[in-house]
């Protein structure tokens, strides 16, 4: 597909290449606002970008680097769950940490239409693109096939359509192994009744290998003495807040502890059972996964398995610029004062 310029712009417009180069670099004062918005609505409607490679030319400045989230206002719910998320605010934390100590410019895009991916073609090539959350298919469509070198960031299920190859980057963490290192840990300290408060297992591959992950690793000690409770729900606060009335029910029937596939369920899990008048640990154990930075801000200390999210933005950055591998996420277990051991009969 050929770039749009500047003279395409200018014929559709019926106005000069000098008029839309003014325009479209903020000098508005020379033409009238009428012909301004003209040459803005056929620069939109024809997809031009402008060619940041050629301006680097002549003034010197450095490549860009693009980073491309979901659009605020969508329709899908689970899009939307990203904007404010206490996860992604550390991933993107760790991008700006990354991207300020780097010599590219980068340029972070909210992304709703196939459009805005296909524009992209159209302008200068990235040093590199980083996707965070899930966009929509038909945009994830034209991210699979353009020859931009890109990092996706924890979508799973992306790589369940399109192949990883050395410009098309599958970053992930092991969330089989999360799984594994919440339950291990429980175990350990005796406990044989869990309740597993995750979202929706159709939802996401994340939620599903981090199930796993707890499936696969008691079958592989052979813990049949161990009981397993699924409660679904959403993966944000209020929703594990809501989804407590289940928990408690299995509690009541002699569950001793709340494995929680996300921090941000078990601080909603957190706050909806001691309102209820629980005490944790007392009354029952609790985990997270994620380590979020917000878990230092917290009046108690949750246990949970860290994958170091603002680290992993860092590294994630540092693999464009550098043109290396990323590193390989470091998964730990933090041991807080939300669980306790208990004995065994």
């Amino acid at each position: 597909m050929a770039r749009v310029t500047l003279r395409d712009v200018a014929e559709k417009a019926g106005v000069s290449v000098a008029s839309v180069s003014n325009v479209l670099n903020g000098r508005t004062e020379k033409v009238t606002a009428k012909t301004a918005q003209r040459i803005v609505d056929v620069a939109r409607e024809l997809g031009y970008a402008k060619d940041f490679n050629a301006a680097a030319l002549k003034t010197g400045s450095s490549n860009i680097a693009l980073v491309l989230m979901p659009a605020i206002h969508t329709d899908d719910p689970d899009m939307q769950l990203m904007d404010g998320s206490p996860f992604f605010n550390d991933l993107l934390a760790g991008i700006e940490k990354g991207a300020s100590v780097s010599h590219l410019q980068f340029s972070f895009i909210r992304m709703g239409h196939e459009s805005e991916a296909k524009a992209l073609l159209n302008g200068p090539e990235p040093q590199g693109v980083i996707v965070v959350g899930r966009l929509k298919d038909e945009i994830q469509q034209v991210i699979a096939k353009w020859r931009f070198k890109t990092i996706v960031v924890d979508n799973g299920d992306f790589f369940r359509q399109f192949s990883a190859h050395e410009r098309l980057i599958n970053f992930c963490v092991d969330d089989r192994v999360m799984g594994q290192l919440a339950v291990e840990h429980l175990i350990n300290l005796g406990h044989r009744h869990l309740v597993l408060l995750f979202g929706a297992l159709d939802a996401s591959s994340v939620h599903q290998d981090r199930f796993l992950g707890i499936q696969q690793w008691l079958e592989a000690q052979d813990r049949s003495d161990v009981t397993l409770e699924l409660v679904e729900c959403g993966v944000n606060y209020s929703d594990a807040q809501q989804a407590f009335p289940a928990v408690e029910s299995k509690l009541k029937k002699g569950a001793t502890a709340v494995v929680c596939m996300a921090d941000i369920l078990a601080l909603g899990c957190y706050r909806a059972a001691t309102e209820a008048g629980y005490s944790i640990p007392q009354d029952f154990s609790l985990t997270g996964m994620d380590g979020l930075q917000i878990l230092q801000y917290m009046p108690y200390q949750l246990t949970t398995v860290n994958q170091q999210v603002i680290q992993r933005g860092f590294s994630a950055v540092q693999s464009l610029v550098t043109h290396r591998p990323i590193d390989k996420p470091d998964i730990s277990l933090t041991v807080g004062n939300t669980t306790r051991a208990i004995e065994r009969e």
